[in-house]
């Protein structure tokens, strides 16, 4: 959770840490993913139903292949 943030500017910070993640060495694991799932507060919904949102983003990014962000 990132108050008083764009959805662009979270974003571009999620993929900077997915693309810092993707060059480390983590020996002796060949390659580590990152994957994200990210959805932006409505004005009219709870904590429940967003936090649900990004949670299905999160699973549809690792279902997708992993290593990538799903915006909801």
């Amino acid at each position: 959770m990132i108050p008083e943030a764009t959805s662009d500017t979270v974003f571009k910070n999620i993929d900077q840490i997915r693309n810092k993640i993707s060059l480390m060495n983590f020996v002796p694991v060949d390659r580590l993913t990152f994957s994200a799932g990210m959805a932006t507060l409505g004005a009219d919904e709870s904590f429940k139903e967003w936090f649900q949102r990004a949670d299905r983003a999160l699973y549809t990014a690792k279902g997708s292949g992993r290593n990538c962000i799903v915006v909801d």
